[in-house]
């Protein structure tokens, strides 16, 4: 296999290197750096180095970042929120599963349930259970310190693969008697009594039209089939832990996760650590969304192996299901091909949430040294620094977007969320991704850009390919106002195969261009980008 030059590090002259060689330079590249990293951090403590490249399992842990006045958010997750929620939360006594973020599968200890496969987001914290039962489960829990959380049972895609299923999110559940939704704007964030209860009952409701209140149905008739839950938080407020409930100098683990109960026909509850065994609760993980195989034949059987299914005008397109935006996006210059030969559909995968609208770039450096996205930003609320009042009607709940691998390991890399993307006076974002040595010397948060690391390119197995990666962008929980919703853009069909992403989304819709470094920097020279806060 042959590498274009454009893709090597400019440490070789030749215009083209065989494969080996160039990944023993890499290598050789990753441990100096790798080295140059851990005696900077031995003298300055800093963990700023984190974006270079070094993965979390390598820091030691130091004083939480501060956020300086006047600002938004500083990080999304850092590592000490991630290393203790980590630590906090074994949940060997109850049937959630360890927390799975997409820093805590890089810490030492991490168990299978912890791994970042399903294209986490660096904001988020995820606790699943895994179960099944006769019977009904009551859950009794608080509101977090959050900007978003909600509850979702998966729909089972075959093959242990997940997708979009039955959801209620944090402003859909009504309080217990004295407490407060804070997810409700015309509440404060910082009420006190915040307590909530939600029932989970097996099968569907008898009528979609009258669903009784705090009440999620699994769509599953049989208690012999499992039932996979999750909860999600995002951007939990400093200074909480990655549940939003437990303070980081907390005593413990007490409040942070809803409490169970089995309710057995007859009037019996059961409760404690026997549920365990009752349930047979898994805690295994969930398995990887793409078949590593099908992904090699598919680079293998394209017209370019080098870069398929990347294009050389990189496209965002809204995610639907597996078969037409993963396996499908290596017939998207054939629009009508595409759509006869994996119709697209509501069923997601990848463990996705019903709640959130996904749009993928996939790019590759065979293209150009950069990649810069630009668009405008959804109004959105802000909450990292605890930030009483929610807006009445943002345009998103939460808005991100984040560097992963290739879909055979769904990794997650990086993360930037809305509060720390810098934007113009017009409102637009713009957004640089290139391995650290193209980067260019403008593109930096002080100059209201946002720099993406690609990492590890495609992911952790042999064959992958470091050039080639994923953006991925989540809109969540888009307002039904906002008439440049992703959520307005339509199904591609035979009728009308061409996606309609860049039709609907207007201005709000992500644009992607290959640049040279040098380009970028005289762009930047002259067309210097002013920033300021989005607000909802």
């Amino acid at each position: 296999m042959l590498v274009p030059d454009k893709i090597l590090s400019p440490v070789r002259k030749n215009d083209i290197y065989s494969f080996p060689d160039f990944m023993e330079r890499l290598i050789m590249q990753k441990h100096r750096l790798i080295f140059l990293i851990l005696i900077l951090r031995v003298f300055t403590q800093c963990d700023s180095l984190c974006p270079l490249g070094l993965s979390a399992k390598h820091l030691s842990i130091g004083h939480l970042p501060s956020v300086p006045e006047n600002t938004t958010a500083k990080s999304c997750m850092s590592i000490q929120e991630a290393r203790i929620t980590f630590e906090r939360y074994t949940n060997e006594d109850v049937i959630w599963s360890r927390p799975k973020c997409l820093l805590c599968g890089n810490f030492v200890g991490a168990s299978p349930a912890e791994q970042p496969n399903l294209f986490p987001d660096r904001s988020a914290t995820y606790f699943v259970f895994n179960i099944h039962w006769e019977g009904n489960l009551t859950l009794t829990g608080r509101y977090p310190n959050a900007r978003y959380f909600s509850f979702t049972i998966a729909n089972q895609l075959g093959s242990g693969q997940i997708g979009n299923g039955n959801y209620i999110r944090g402003d859909q559940i009504i309080p217990d008697p004295g407490s407060f939704n804070p997810f409700l704007y015309s509440n404060g964030r910082n009420v006190t009594d915040r307590n909530y209860t939600l029932q989970i009952v097996l099968g569907d409701p008898q009528s979609q039209d009258d669903l009784p209140p705090n009440t999620l149905y699994t769509g599953v008739l049989s208690n012999e089939k499992r039932v996979h839950l999750s909860i999600r938080t995002y951007l939990a407020d400093i200074p909480f832990d990655g549940t939003g409930n437990v303070m980081l100098d907390g005593p413990g683990p007490s409040g942070g996760l809803p409490e169970v109960a089995l309710n057995i026909p007859g009037g019996e509850t059961i409760t404690g650590p026997i549920l365990l065994k009752i349930l047979d609760a898994r805690k295994e993980g969930d398995p990887n969304g793409y078949e590593l195989g099908h992904w090699l034949t598919n680079i293998e059987n394209s017209n370019d192996n080098i870069n398929a299914p990347c294009l050389p005008i990189p496209v965002a397109q809204v995610f639907w299901n597996t078969d037409y935006s993963v396996t499908g996006a290596f017939d998207a210059e054939h629009p009508e091909e595409r759509v006869r030969n994996h119709p697209p559909n509501n069923d997601g995968g990848f463990g996705s949430n019903p709640d959130t609208k996904y749009m993928l770039m996939p790019f590759s450096f065979g293209f150009g040294d950069v990649l810069v996205v630009r668009g405008k930003m959804p109004t959105h609320p802000t909450t990292r620094r605890g930030d009483v009042l929610l807006p009445e009607d943002p345009q998103v709940q939460y808005f991100s977007v984040s560097t992963g691998a290739s879909a055979p390991s769904g990794e997650g890399w990086n993360t930037y969320c809305d509060e720390q993307i810098p934007v113009g006076e017009d409102g637009n974002y713009t957004i640089v991704v290139s391995w650290p040595w193209r980067r260019p010397s403008t593109a930096t948060l002080e100059n209201g850009i946002v720099w993406l690391d690609p990492k590890s390119g495609e992911g952790h197995y042999i064959g992958a390919r470091l050039w080639v990666g994923l953006l991925y962008f989540r809109f969540q929980n888009p307002s039904p106002n906002w008439k440049n919703s992703p959520n307005n853009i339509p199904i591609p069909t035979m009728e009308i195969p061409i996606p309609q992403d860049p039709f609907i989304m207007g201005p709000y819709y992500p644009r992607g261009e290959y640049m040279s470094t040098t380009d970028f920097e005289t762009e930047f020279k002259n067309n210097r980008v002013i920033t300021a806060s989005p607000t909802a």
